[in-house]
């Protein structure tokens, strides 16, 4: 390695190009342990980011189980579900069911053959299906069915659907099992006896994290009977509860995560009584959002353990105990961080494991007899050639930030915590004196969090001395209800001010240069960007993602069911709170951008829609402000195309080159042509149909 040279912030020569940015956007999910064999779903920028389903035996013996083209994907919620299912005791080995992107349809795979099982929909999207499971000769899903062109026409239930085929070409042929008292459903579980059922569900106005119910019903002549919620949800004389998960314990008895002590902590109930009693009661998160049916933050052992996720992070829950032990050997593997889809199988876990310098990688540990401890890596992303990487995920750590948790205190003794990445580079240094821009990431949701993992798109930022932190401002997960509950009709005050926190405490701190503070986020955390530009804030800049960006309209039908009525709780009730949502919209205030925006945007977004964005836009555009727009043609909500994404992330830093007056030393064209001098940028409209050819 060269020796270290003084370089401005900003400009330091970085080998991350965009296109290593793009080849490290892949994604691993859904991992499980069907037959003893670890299965699991994987991205693919290659096949336009297609999702695929892969099987190991063995470590290193991945096989694809589905052909290019196809998509291992479903909309469900909009943001997607458990999307397949091994079908166990089939005649062919290896078959199974999944969820197909293109038309919504499950598909069984026998012999390496697909075959639709459930009935084309009457309307594009008309119906979805997750949270596949074989139940007899039967394959039972959470699906739901929208009705009408409003995107709120939505029923929702769990279905029967016929192995043979039947239901193909006869929709009477998938059987409703009678799930249907709430608005939203996850998690269905069937008792070892086969004689009751339980699952999640919660209604409107609230969402899952707010007061998701436990339900039981007795299983009769194949329906769902005698429906009771046993635990969370909403109840007069005491504090709303949360239930993300459950399982059937062997013994007949229910294991689910609530948050009746401020913390997703794992309990017992009896069926039978309703009675309750902890597991284990620890101020730890042992879980999280349940944006997705199908994740998972625990599960049994078999011989009274437990695996879970404690703040994302494995560990062994040991009633007897009374502790939570980590998995030793995981932080040297750099895979010490799991994505909540965690399995066991006779006593082995297996999930998706990240670590800041290690990409995804489908991960394996034995928890008893002579083999407990081993660790397996059964999955990897595709190794990237640069930087010195070898044939393994883990890049060369000398270009990677390392990134430190840390505590930021605000002026009115609130402590918030944030994930600090300082601008790393071995070959550059800034000068004596100077102070690095810093780029504040804003995490979606906003109920969500910031993973720990090999994020090339940081690393693209720090390697170029431009500093990254990422706050998980309050109504962040991780760290206990009340801190998930500030955000309660505090939407774009708490998060913005949370992040001012973060930012102003790196400037005191002389980490951070105070006037080239960027504040960048999508989704969500895209609103909470747009907000601060429009709003009186520390930021300079704002680089803004497919964002939420009109909140009244994203309440009167200009959104998906799933958050439709997700503001009441984070904003307020309409209309006694109509000016508050004006207030807080960044589209009700373009003209009062105090800095140059940055936009991005899929123009088939579904959740945040480009017609919405684009009057943003052109509210920009109208009163002079400077900002440059790009609407990514056939993508969706956040990037998955390799093109895209290299696209974005290389006009992003385009973007503060012109904003900062930078000059950076760039081995790659970073498309400032397409950027005017932003200190008076005139209004630039950039559709990119090549990046989805």
């Amino acid at each position: 390695m060269a020796e270290s040279r003084e370089v401005a912030y900003g400009e330091w020569p970085s080998p991350i190009t965009a296109a290593d940015v793009a080849a490290a956007h892949g994604s691993m999910t859904w991992a499980a342990q069907p037959d003893g064999a670890v299965w699991w779903i994987q991205s693919d920028p290659a096949d336009g980011g297609r999702l695929a389903l892969y099987r190991a035996g063995a470590p290193d013996e991945a096989v694809r189980l589905t052909p290019l083209g196809s998509n291992v994907r479903n909309r469900v919620h909009e943001y997607g579900g458990l999307p397949w299912c091994a079908v166990p005791g089939a005649s062919v080995p290896s078959s199974f069911c999944y969820t197909e992107w293109t038309d919504g349809r499950i598909r069984l795979v026998e012999g390496g053959v697909a075959r639709p099982i459930t009935p084309a929909p009457d309307r594009d999207g008309g119906f979805r299906y997750a949270e596949l499971q074989v139940v007899g000769d039967e394959v039972w899903a959470l699906r739901e069915h929208h009705y009408g062109d409003a995107p709120t026409d939505v029923v929702r239930d769990y279905v029967a659907i016929p192995l043979d085929g039947a239901a193909a070409d006869d929709p009477d042929a998938v059987h409703e099992l009678g799930a249907s008292g709430h608005h939203f459903l996850a998690g269905l579980r069937v008792s070892p006896d086969g004689a009751r059922a339980a699952w999640l569900g919660w209604s409107h106005p609230h969402m899952s994290w707010g007061s998701a119910e436990l339900v039981v019903a007795d299983l009769v002549d194949g329906g769902f009977q005698n429906p009771r919620t046993l635990a969370g949800g909403v109840r007069e004389g005491r504090p709303d509860v949360a239930v993300c998960q459950l399982e059937w314990d062997a013994d007949g008895t229910i294991l689910y995560l609530g948050d009746e002590n401020g913390w997703w902590n794992l309990r017992r109930l009896d069926p039978a009584s309703g009675e309750q009693t902890p597991v284990l009661e620890v101020e730890q998160e042992i879980g999280g959002a349940l944006w997705r049916p199908g994740q998972r933050w625990f599960a049994p052992l078999g011989d009274g353990r437990f695996g879970v996720l404690a703040a994302d992070r494995p560990g062994i829950l040991d009633p007897v105990a009374g502790a939570i032990e980590p998995i030793a050997g995981l932080d040297e593997l750099g895979l010490d961080h799991w994505t909540s889809t965690i399995t066991a199988h006779e006593g082995r876990l297996a999930a998706v494991g990240h670590g800041p310098a290690h990409l995804p990688a489908v991960v394996a540990v034995e928890t008893r007899g002579e083999a407990s401890g081993r660790i397996a890596v059964f999955g990897t992303l595709p190794a990237l050639p640069l930087i010195g990487a070898d044939a393994s995920t883990t890049l060369d750590p000398e270009w990677l930030p390392v990134p430190e948790h840390r505590w930021f205190d605000a002026a009115d003794g609130v402590r918030v915590p944030a994930h600090v990445y300082p601008p790393t580079n071995p070959g550059a240094h800034g000068p004596a004196g100077e102070r690095p821009p810093y780029v504040v990431h804003i995490h979606g949701g906003p109920t969500g969090t910031n993973g720990v993992s090999l994020d090339l798109e940081i690393a693209y930022f720090t390697s170029r001395g431009v500093g990254v932190v990422a706050p998980e401002y309050g109504g962040s997960t991780g760290y206990g209800r009340a801190w998930r509950d500030r955000l309660n009709e505090q939407w774009g005050v708490v998060d913005l001010a949370d992040a001012e926190t973060v930012a102003r405490g790196l400037v005191a701190a002389g980490e951070a240069d105070p006037g080239r503070l960027v504040i960048r986020g999508g989704s969500a955390g895209g609103f909470t960007s747009a907000r601060a530009m429009t709003a009186p804030s520390s930021f300079a800049v704002g680089l803004v993602s497919y964002p939420v960006i009109d909140l009244i309209a994203w309440m009167e039908g200009e959104n998906h069911d799933l958050e439709s009525q997700y503001l009441v709780s984070i904003v307020g009730p309409l209309p006694e709170e109509v000016e508050r949502y004006r207030d807080r919209s960044p589209s009700e205030h373009p003209a009062e951008a105090h800095g140059p925006v940055l936009v991005l945007q899929g123009l088939d977004d579904r959740i945040c829609l480009a017609v919405t964005t684009e009057r943003f836009v052109a509210g920009l555009a109208g009163s002079g402000q400077p900002h440059h727009y790009v609407g990514y043609e056939g993508e969706q909500h956040g990037f998955r195309k390799s093109e895209t994404v290299e696209h974005a992330i290389a006009t992003e830093f385009a973007f503060l080159v012109r904003a900062f007056e930078l000059d950076p030393v760039s081995a790659e064209p970073l498309g400032l042509d397409e950027i005017a001098d932003v200190a008076g940028l005139p209004a630039v409209r950039e559709t990119r149909a090549e990046a989805v050819a």
